[in-house]
């Protein structure tokens, strides 16, 4: 029974590779050429279905043909539709890739978060769109403004294979993404600064300070 359950799973997950495949391209092409085909490929083998019945009148073979051909469309469109809704809102998903966070052995104590704040930050780690902005308390030792290099840190250690060689373009929706994201000690970050600290943060990575950092991070996250 066990055999027979995975060889119809994998058979689903190939029908189901090859729908997405199809729809996908159709979605993002910049023509319908696609759905005209399969719409043409059903009508089609509908005709020939009912060119060779001959059980039914022909009034009954054209009732039956439109409304076959009617919930062969209407199938496409509704197919068509969901896979172009599942790619808008891909779009809109942050392109970083999260290690996975156990959260019943994180230390909720060194996090500094709210109750609030840890749901929008589930939200991030999920690559959604926080729904309010998350203060990060993390502060300088020197002065009161919050620490960016530490706020890296934390994101070089959840992200795989961490920030540290992201090219611009993964630099700015990074950039982009902590601004629209946090707030520093309550205050709204300078996105302006953040690409010479983040260029310092580089500089320190390997030192006693970066390792600090680092380390900091996996102890709050339970990370090895």
């Amino acid at each position: 029974m066990e055999k027979i359950i995975r060889k119809l799973a994998i058979l689903w997950c190939k029908l189901d590779d090859a729908i997405d495949h199809f729809f996908r391209r159709s979605s993002m092409s910049s023509n319908s050429a696609r759905l005209y085909f399969l719409i043409v490929c059903i009508a089609v083998y509908g005709l020939v279905l009912m060119l060779f019945s001959s059980q039914v009148s022909i009034g009954q073979k054209l009732g039956y043909y439109f409304g076959y051909l009617f919930i062969g469309i209407l199938l496409i469109i509704l197919f068509a539709t969901y896979y172009e809704k599942k790619r808008i809102k891909d779009s809109r998903l942050y392109p970083f890739q999260y290690i996975s966070v156990k959260w019943e052995t994180v230390n909720y104590e060194l996090l500094k978060f709210d109750k609030d704040e840890l749901i929008d930050f589930n939200l991030l780690l999920n690559r959604r769109h926080v729904q309010k902005k998350i203060n990060f308390r993390e502060k300088n030792k020197s002065k009161e403004g919050a620490n960016h290099r530490m706020l890296f840190s934390m994101f070089h250690v959840l992200i795989q294979d961490g920030i540290e060689h992201f090219t611009d373009v993964q630099k700015k929706i990074f950039f982009e993404m902590l601004r629209d994201s946090f707030l520093m000690n309550r205050k709204p970050i300078n996105y302006d600064t953040l690409k010479s600290s983040f260029s310092n943060w580089k500089g320190d990575l390997s030192t006693e300070k970066g390792t600090a950092y680092e380390q900091y991070w996996k102890n709050v996250f339970s990370l090895k």
